[in-house]
């Protein structure tokens, strides 16, 4: 799998710099895409985030987000921070602003690039129709056999499978962090406390 890409348009060495030292560490490769349009130099393009200076193509690249469906983060001069929080509001993942630390860039990298992972298993997973398909024709053997004139446990059965190692695996992955793991799984937090106090689940203190 080839590295993840990272654009950026800022004409700041401090930010060029703070870029190039925040990457190295990661496994993302820098591109700079100075001089080009970014219809170009983006379409079609797998990439995790998109620096740009506010003075540098920020609003350009803001207006076609949609199209393009850019990670923006946008580095600015402490006198700009006013359009930067409006740019969030906008849409954009995050903002730098001086001095630009390395230390703060491969954080920001780093958390898209955890979250992109994430999308990407969830979009597996919802695509992975077969594995239901599967399940199900192997509960069809159990529910053939069962005997419709007595109260069963399937479905509590089923559920508890499922749901069980499920929470477990999200609560390990996110190092026991209840409010990392209710986002992920797409829950309250209190009803991820209810469940795993219910199906006994421990967690990483």
């Amino acid at each position: 799998m080839s590295a993840e890409r990272v654009f950026f348009l800022t004409k700041d060495p401090e930010a060029r710099a703070a870029l190039d030292v925040g990457s190295k560490t990661l496994d993302v490769e820098l591109i700079p895409i100075d001089g080009l349009g970014p219809s170009e130099t983006l379409r079609g393009q797998r990439f995790l985030l998109a620096f740009v200076g506010i003075r540098s193509g920020a609003s350009l690249l803001m207006e076609r987000r949609k199209e393009l469906n850019p990670k923006l983060v946008l580095m600015a001069h402490p006198s700009a921070k006013r359009n930067a929080v409006e740019m969030m509001k906008e849409g954009a993942f995050g903002f730098l602003m001086k001095p630009f630390l390395p230390e703060e860039v491969s954080l920001l990298i780093d958390r898209a690039l955890k979250e992109q992972t994430v999308r990407r298993d969830l979009q597996r997973m919802r695509n992975l129709e077969s594995v239901s398909r599967l399940l199900l024709e192997r509960l069809r053997k159990v529910v053939k056999r069962a005997d419709p004139g007595k109260k069963g446990d399937l479905y509590d059965f089923v559920m508890h499978c499922i749901e069980k190692p499920l929470l477990e695996m999200v609560l390990e992955e996110t190092g026991g962090n209840k409010i990392k793991a209710a986002n992920i799984l797409g829950i309250n937090r209190n009803t991820l406390r209810s469940k795993i106090k219910e199906l006994t689940i421990r967690t990483a203190r």
